[in-house]
């Protein structure tokens, strides 16, 4: 099973995204190649230095974090970027109700 966990800031905007887990081959993937295009992106298309977000994985698997820092959270185009990935990683648990749960919590 992956769990994956969105992180929204008081003004409910996507500010990070945490997966944990394994699960078959096409849902690890899924996620995996989810979160690594995002942060990807965040890196190549905004213009954001690397210390305005936090981005660790496990080269293992099953352990991927992205999380916007407070100059990220105030940029359109990251905040775009996570709630796209937050779409995608909905269609995963749509399609794959018991490979992938995905929640929501408050930005601390």
């Amino acid at each position: 099973m992956i769990n994956a966990t969105i992180i929204r800031n008081s003004l409910e905007q996507v500010v990070g995204c945490i997966i944990k887990g394994h699960s078959r081959d096409i849902v690890c993937a899924s996620a995996s190649m989810l979160m690594t295009n995002t942060a990807n992106c965040i890196e190549k298309l905004t213009n954001l230095a690397e210390s305005d977000y936090e981005c660790v994985y496990n080269k293992d698997g099953g352990y991927f974090r992205l999380i916007l820092g407070d100059v990220a959270e105030s940029n359109h185009d990251a905040r775009l970027l996570m709630s796209a990935l937050h779409l995608g990683l909905a269609s995963i648990g749509q399609y794959y109700p018991n490979d992938f749960k995905l929640k929501e919590k408050k930005a601390k």
